[in-house]
């Protein structure tokens, strides 16, 4: 179902249009305006650049006693590494919201690994702007977990092969 508005986080307040180009990190080639939907937005409130593991119980089940200890009571985490703290709290991010209508599913070129994303092979524009921050308040009024760990590639490890989480790592070639 397309969702009503999706989002996009930048620390440019200025940005007027977004034209569809083709996006350096692209795995799939093709130009698009890429958006996140309302359950995705928190793992990009963040510097842009910050590399982050964001993890959270996959739905329908129980989770495993590794998730549960991941998770430590958290229904939401985040984690970065302790290096990237000063650049959180100092970091000026906007949200744009756009109109969800000229969106499509990135499941539809990406399949599974693609829900949540949202493309646009139209230029848009945004019907709203948005400051986030201060970031660090942000993550506690949504009731996510924000973590500074001494090795995130470590944790991101466990992360990924621990049963019973859904997950996203962004920016961790960053590390």
């Amino acid at each position: 179902m397309r969702p009503e508005r999706v989002f996009h986080f930048s620390e440019d307040p200025d940005i007027k249009v977004f034209a569809p180009h083709q996006a350096k990190t692209a795995q799939v080639l093709g130009e698009w305006v890429w958006a996140v939907d309302e359950q995705r937005a928190p793992s990009y409130w963040f510097p842009r650049d910050c590399p982050r593991a964001t993890f959270w119980p996959s739905p329908g089940g129980r989770p495993s006693y590794a998730a549960e200890s991941l998770l430590a009571g958290a229904s939401r985490v985040h984690a970065i590494d302790w290096r990237w703290m000063d650049s959180l709290l100092d970091c000026d991010l906007f949200v744009y919201t756009f109109d969800g209508t000229t969106f499509r599913p990135t499941e539809e070129v990406f399949g599974a690994e693609g829900r949540g994303f949202w493309v646009s092979e139209e230029t848009v524009t945004p019907i709203d702007v948005q400051r986030v921050g201060p970031l660090l308040h942000r993550h506690a009024e949504a009731g996510v977990e924000l973590r500074a760990v001494k090795d995130l590639a470590a944790l991101w490890q466990r992360v990924i092969t621990t049963p019973g989480l859904d997950f996203s790592g962004i920016r961790l070639r960053n590390l």
